[in-house]
């Protein structure tokens, strides 16, 4: 049977995350801001109506902000991920073969589903998630990945549609893509989306039926497999597999600058924990953590410097005392006295699956190993039922005077008991 591909995307994902606990948002402008409350990372469509694009800096549209009434959130990363979670079980709870392609989005392979009742099916689906989560979602059906993310994003500005768009037939796909610019097309980056609409392609319906000198002398192989896919011949599958991640990165820019070593080791052993709880949720274990430091480009006038160290682990691990060791060994080897650091982080590379790192009770330190397992697992387990923070390594600290600015974040209202709703009658 022929693909047929849907994409199911969250609908201005973080904001709709914010607004499921303030009701009274509705139909407000409303926007969130990136670590450091510093760039717009979501918009709701009221704020996107102002004209505040994606990216822009908070500071330089304070005013637009204040004059148009603009509720700001900080990021609120544990309470998106939790939504996340319960938005993508729901797929997989009513639909086979699905590919969590990011945070807010899937690709589900529905080519076993009944054609009549595909548009049926999916519409009980977004209802279902509606109703469960809060949070509203878009679905493109199509017989390519690309066909299916034109269609998602047809169905998020077409209402009259009920949030999910079937491309039948090719007429139906022709009628569609002559609406869709050029530069939301999946695959067609913003750089590329500049040169195609200087040779006059400006939606995606030129691109599809661009003549085949121009798709064969000026578009490279990705391009030319966007082609492929938006006259319907299928390039991109659905992975069942993902590849194994070959690193983890934990960095953040910090609320203030820091001179002192102890703020920089609490920065860093707290990214630490963060990648060393991300190597056990894919049963990883690092061979290697790199450690850097840098100071703020943006000031001239300051000193700059910027370092990094690499070392490598006596053996792999997922223990995070281990890797917090190392990564402040690296640390003394980049800092100096004198600087103003804007920014620390830690990668870990050389990542192995958990499986192939064998031990036998004959393997040195096996006991010690089990005793560190169990330790980790039992630390996971209690964040995760009581909160992310609840059990951590003391060199992360207390007072972290470091920590990115926040001022303006949500509770984490789903994944922190002391942050439940309560409601007073």
């Amino acid at each position: 049977m022929k693909t047929l591909f849907a994409v199911a995307d969250c609908n201005n994902f973080f904001v709709s995350c914010e607004k499921v606990f303030r009701p009274e948002l509705e139909n407000h402008p409303v926007v969130v801001l990136s670590n450091n409350d510093g760039c717009v990372v979501s918009r709701s469509n009221e704020a996107k109506a102002l004209g505040i694009p994606m990216g822009a800096p908070a500071f330089k549209y304070k005013k637009l902000f204040e004059r148009n009434s603009v509720v700001s959130f900080s990021a609120n990363f544990a309470l998106y991920g939790d939504f996340s979670s319960r938005v993508m079980r729901i797929l997989k709870q009513e639909l086979d073969k699905v590919d969590v392609y990011s945070i807010d989005e899937a690709f589900i392979d529905i080519k076993t589903l009944p054609k009549n009742e595909v548009e049926e099916i999916l519409l009980k689906v977004r209802k279902k998630i509606l109703q469960w989560t809060g949070i509203p979602v878009s679905i493109g059906i199509g017989s390519t990945k690309t066909l299916a993310k034109a269609a998602n994003e047809f169905a998020k500005k077409n209402h009259e549609y009920g949030g999910v768009f079937f491309i039948k037939n090719e007429s139906t796909a022709d009628e569609m893509l002559k609406k869709i610019d050029v530069s939301s097309v999946w695959g067609i980056g913003r750089k590329w989306s500049q040169k195609l609409i200087s040779c006059g392609i400006d939606n995606a319906y030129k691109l599809k039926t661009a003549d085949k000198n121009f798709v064969e002398t000026r578009l490279n192989i990705m391009g030319k497999r966007t082609i492929l896919e938006l006259n319907g011949y299928s390039c991109v599958q659905i992975t069942d597999i993902h590849a194994t991640r070959k690193t983890i990165l934990s960095s953040r820019s910090f609320g203030r600058s820091v001179f002192d070593f102890k703020d920089l080791s609490e920065a860093v052993s707290q990214y630490i924990s963060i990648a060393s709880r991300k190597l056990r949720e894919h049963h990883l274990m690092a061979s290697t953590v790199l450690t850097f430091v840098k100071t703020n480009h943006h000031k001239k006038e300051e000193k700059q410097y910027s370092a990094f160290y690499e070392s490598t682990l006596e053996s792999p691990s997922d223990f995070t005392p281990d890797l917090v060791k190392q990564a402040h060994y690296n640390l003394g080897k980049v800092y100096k006295k004198g600087y103003r650091y804007k920014k620390a982080g830690i990668l870990l590379t050389g990542l192995i699956p958990k499986s192939d790192n064998i031990r036998t009770f004959f393997s040195k330190n096996y006991s010690t190993t089990k005793k560190n397992d169990r330790l980790m697992r039992m630390v996971d387990i209690l964040n995760n039922k009581w909160g992310k923070d609840v059990l951590k390594i003391g060199s992360e600290g207390i007072k972290k005077r470091w920590r990115m600015k926040s001022e303006m974040r949500s509770d984490p209202y789903t994944s922190d008991w002391h942050s439940l709703l309560t409601i007073k009658i």
